[in-house]
């Protein structure tokens, strides 16, 4: 069969016919850029740069991980990357040569007129592979009434904390049995169906719902909250390659509010000249809070860096089924921002969000009111934006702001429907 690297190859071709118009030239950083852009829009996967520029060597030693392959094809319409391979079947069968061969205008498109080659020919292997299998149909999945699952942490509050996941699926027969602890598919683990114990170091804080999925189905859930002593700043980066740097040692009480500098950075051992994220989290229990009724207030604003040319800043609301999340930024960049509020998400590059730009160098005071459901957006006391959604959410657990830079928080407060002021701190 096919190997995932020639899939590759055709990928890369349909990318950059479809998104650049050009299925030769090599595309620039800025393109990749906009790539990774459009991949977390589609999927909520962000991949690095790094990422996406090994897939663009003329030699791909390693093919990329699942979850990062369903993340690629989401920005050509595939929900998954056995649904692109599928569809290229598919498409090789109604038109056997839709890779036609190009003259190269350029000495570097010659390798692109190969790759095009080799992919018409992969896809005549693979209308023949496909018409040899289709007398095979796949087994049901079948599934008893109780499949045991449960998550217990090994520490009640913090971070890292280990996960111990106890399961049973030594009565289902399947192919493939995996543990994901979170909504992200990189968090997806292989284990074994003899076995009954997994365990999973958690390294950041939030309100998790791990998944027991049998092939590609998702059977049973479990929620399992990550809890902080407070404020807990954090600062990772943008790559997910090495763990995180905890910051709640170097922060001093009594400051006035919640600052984690440039300096402070530097000596936590962060590289500033990568991208990192900077995140101010508060995950806890706030008094039963329902996330369709409440009033969250604060003060923030960034540290300037010369080599930063659209910073952003992100207010993230953790509920009990998902998150709500408001971005601002520079008003010049305000193309790039993205807001949530429930089922509802909008997106700077299909809707107007300029109200959301501001100069975040200067303390800007954010609120989100919600009442039933009906949102309303203020900076500075003015209301800018108004947001609905319908389905319902459940309680308020947890609090993160989100910063691509040095940054500040102050006078956090959070009240209910009733306007009774909940939590709030002055730092």
């Amino acid at each position: 069969m096919a190997a995932d690297k020639d899939y590759i190859e055709y990928y890369r071709a349909q990318v950059q016919a479809r998104l650049w118009s050009d299925p030769h030239t090599r595309p620039r950083q800025r393109e990749l850029e906009q790539l990774a852009d459009q991949i977390e829009q589609r999927s909520g996967i962000r991949l690095s740069l790094s990422t996406l520029k090994r897939l663009w060597r003329d030699d791909v030693t390693q093919v990329p991980h699942p979850s990062t392959l369903n993340a690629l094809v989401s920005v050509l319409g595939h929900a998954s990357w056995a649904d692109f391979k599928q569809a290229t079947v598919l498409e090789a069968e109604l038109q056997p040569t839709s890779i036609p061969p190009t003259k190269p205008a350029r000495r570097i498109a010659n390798t692109w007129w190969w790759a095009a080659a080799a992919s018409a020919a992969l896809v005549t292997l693979l209308v023949l592979l496909q018409a040899t299998n289709r007398t095979a149909s796949p087994r049901p999945l079948v599934l008893p009434a109780d499949i045991p699952f449960q998550a217990d942490k090994t520490v009640t509050i913090g971070v890292p904390n280990t996960v111990q996941f106890r399961y049973d699926v030594s009565n289902i027969t399947a192919d493939s049995f995996f543990i994901q602890q979170s909504w992200d598919p990189r968090d997806k683990e292989v284990i074994d169906p003899a076995s009954h114990y997994r365990s999973s170091v958690y390294y950041l804080p939030g309100f998790h719902r791990a998944k027991l999925i049998v092939n590609d189905s998702i059977v049973r859930k479990v929620r399992i909250h990550i809890k902080t002593d407070g404020w807990l700043p954090v600062a990772e980066y943008n790559d997910d390659s090495r763990e995180p740097f905890y910051l709640d040692k170097i922060t001093s009480p009594g400051t006035g509010d919640l600052h984690i500098t440039e300096a402070q950075l530097a000596a936590a051992g962060v590289d500033i000249s990568q991208r990192f994220q900077l995140r101010y989290y508060n995950i806890r229990d706030f008094d039963h809070i329902r996330s369709d009724s409440f009033m969250l207030q604060a003060r923030l604003r960034l540290d300037s860096l010369q080599n930063m040319s659209c910073p952003r800043a992100q207010v993230t609301i953790v509920t009990e089924e998902d998150i709500f999340y408001l971005q601002l930024t520079m008003p010049g960049c305000v193309g790039e921002l993205y807001l949530g509020m429930g089922e509802t998400r909008l997106s700077g590059k299909n809707h107007d969000l300029s109200a959301l730009g501001c100069n975040l160098y200067d303390w800007q005071t954010v609120q989100i009111h919600n009442k039933g459901k009906q949102v309303t957006i203020s900076l500075n006391h003015q209301p800018v934006h108004t947001i609905s959604y319908k389905k319902d959410f459940g309680r308020i657990v947890g609090i993160v702001f989100n910063f691509i830079s040095p940054g500040a928080i102050d006078d956090v407060s959070l009240q209910n429907g009733r306007g009774d002021v909940i939590y709030e701190t002055a730092f």
